[in-house]
This record gives C-alpha cells, structure tokens and sequence, in this order.
C-alpha cells in the first residue's frame, strides 16, 4: 500500500513535470517557427533587393546600349551627309566640265 500511495503521490508531480516538458517543447517549437518565419522574411527581403538592383542594372545596360546606337547613327547621318556634299560636288564638277566641253564644241 505504501508503494501505491507514493505512486498516487508522485503521479501529479510527474504530470505536472510531463506538463513543463511540454510547454517547454511547445515553447522551443514557437522559436524555431519565429526562427523560420524571420529567416523566410529576410530571404524574401534579399531577393526584393537584389531583383531591384538586377532590374536598375538592366536598365542603365539598356539605357548605355541606346544611347551608344543614337551616337552610332548621328555619327552615320555625319558621314552620309559628308558623302552626299561631296557627291553634289562631283556632280557640279562634272556638269561644268560638260558644260563647257559642250560649248567648246559649238
């Protein structure tokens, strides 16, 4: 009889030491999950970052790369209207010389 009071006794000592356990448990469990939410978050946050500056990287390649085209161009609308003067002088060139020819003949 002694042995089965001491077990009744220590029943509710060991329920409530089950009880701590699993507070204790639970407790640990609510870390780990603000641990993985704050890590979640963090990882989400770095990823916002570093899209944003691939996105600003894009942006200033895209922009150089335009703007490298536009100086290319005026550089050709340069030579094109350099070429067309000297064409129009060539042809001036030639009709005064076929001009004269012409009048050399009469």
């Amino acid at each position: 009889q002694a042995s089965l009071l001491e077990s009744q006794h220590a029943q509710p000592g060991h329920m409530e030491h089950q009880r701590q356990e699993l507070h204790r448990r639970q407790d640990e469990e609510d870390k780990h999950q603000r641990s993985l939410t704050d890590l979640r978050h963090e990882l989400e946050s770095r990823a916002r970052s570093e899209m944003e500056e691939l996105e600003l990287l894009h942006k200033q390649h895209l922009a150089s790369a335009v703007s490298q085209l536009e100086s290319k161009m005026r550089d050709q609308a340069v030579l094109h209207e350099e070429e067309r003067r000297h064409l129009e002088e060539q042809m001036k060139s030639y009709v005064f010389e076929a001009t004269a020819a012409k009048q050399s003949l009469e």
